[in-house]
């Protein structure tokens, strides 16, 4: 399967493209606390912007890496969740399943303030406050609870879509 890459430096592009993973274990969930901008002190999944000319895939590995010293293997696609960045631009979030499968949870201060298991409940009952995009990530959640998971191969089915309109 090739990769789907976006060109985040395109300004003509609707969407600037963000990844980020969901990695359950034990029921619990993996969250970070963010350390920059208007965010800062905010829960969110861990995951960031998608370099230039960089596969999603890659993005969301090398992202929980960075923060959270966790190595994942991805699993499949939760979703795409669209949203407005607080500079009033356009993003679409591409959220995968992910298994940890190596690495130790230490948070990189450098990206984040913190990185912690959370039980999926308390995670529903964290204030809008206290998390990231708050009407995203109760949207996310719904989904993590339904179990809703697409396969791996929808990136190749949406790249050869995006191909085929350009």
């Amino acid at each position: 399967m090739s990769d789907l890459k976006f060109n985040s430096n395109n300004s003509k592009s609707r969407f600037k493209p963000t990844v980020a993973t969901v990695v359950v274990q034990n029921g619990r969930l993996l969250m970070v606390r963010e350390a920059r901008g208007a965010d800062r002190r905010k829960w969110n999944l861990p995951g960031g912007k998608v370099d230039q000319g960089e596969a999603l895939v890659a993005a969301a590995r090398r992202e929980t890496l960075e923060e959270t010293g966790c190595v994942v293997r991805l699993t499949g696609v939760l979703g795409l969740y669209a949203y407005m960045t607080t500079s009033r631009k356009h993003s679409l979030r591409f959220i995968f399943w992910a298994q940890m499968v190596g690495g130790s949870l230490q948070a990189d201060l450098d990206e984040v303030l913190d990185a912690q298991w959370f039980d999926l409940d308390e995670v529903r009952d964290m204030s809008v406050h206290e998390l990231w995009k708050p009407s995203v990530l109760k949207r996310v959640l719904r989904d993590v609870l339904r179990e809703r998971r697409y396969p791996m191969s929808m990136l190749r089915d949406l790249e050869a879509a995006a191909v085929a309109s350009a």
